[in-house]
């Protein structure tokens, strides 16, 4: 079967198109996979700027004969929240990239369970905002009873897309070969995965380091001499 030139420069041109894309495509991948090795260096960073703090506030100068910098510019707070922003953005560009590699791989045969997976993480996460949208209304309008049940299944949906994502990765990569799942929904359940796995790295900094806060802030009062509040029992 012959083909005419002009069929034959357009069939190059697209190929030549798809190429391009694909390398894109490969450089915004590997700068995202960049994402984990900062906050694991930004964290690291974190916990040796926390213990000098700590050794120097019990008054050693010294660590092994060794002298203790001083640095006010890096704190543990400032490593988490950091750490913790760079988790979520990355996990929420992630999600983006792992969809349009699963839109790409559409009419690819996939095993039926990794099917569902998929869309159970991505409906579930996506349920999860408007749950709370819906507890922010009913606290508006003065159904505490409401809000707390709105937000409870708002944090449900939240971890129940995250273990369904976690669980694409592992059972794609553990349970199927390449002979039946495509390339294009392999590298999306891996994303799929990491995406997740960042998002809950952000959450649990950002939860931390709003611990953290409110652990400090009765010390803070007691220095400007005023007495914390207290919460009576069953408040």
């Amino acid at each position: 079967q012959t083909h005419s030139p002009v069929r034959s420069a357009a069939m190059g041109a697209s190929g030549s198109a798809d190429d391009l894309d694909d390398d894109d495509d490969g450089d915004e991948h590997k700068t995202w996979l960049l994402t984990p090795v900062f906050c694991v260096l930004v964290l690291t960073a974190g916990v040796v700027a926390g213990v000098v703090r700590a050794l120097r506030a019990d008054g050693s100068d010294r660590c092994a004969g060794v002298p203790l910098p001083r640095c006010s510019c890096l704190t543990s707070r400032w490593a988490v929240r950091c750490a913790a922003w760079c988790a979520l953005i990355a996990g929420l560009v992630g999600l983006c990239m792992a969809g349009r590699r699963f839109v790409l791989g559409w009419q690819a045969r996939v095993p039926p369970y990794l099917l569902s997976l998929m869309l159970a993480t991505y409906a579930l996460l996506g349920a999860a905002p408007l749950l709370t949208v819906l507890g922010l209304r009913s606290g508006g309008r003065g159904a505490s009873e409401g809000h707390r049940a709105f937000r409870q299944a708002a944090r449900a949906a939240l971890m129940g897309g995250l273990a369904a994502g976690l669980a694409t990765e592992v059972l794609c990569n553990a349970g199927e070969t390449e002979m039946i799942v495509s390339h294009e929904w392999r590298e999306g359940c891996a994303t799929l995965g990491a995406s997740c796995g960042l998002l809950l790295l952000g959450l649990y900094a950002a939860q931390a380091e709003q611990s953290g806060m409110r652990m400090e802030a009765p010390w803070a009062l007691r220095r400007c001499g005023r007495t914390p509040p207290t919460l009576a029992w069953g408040s």
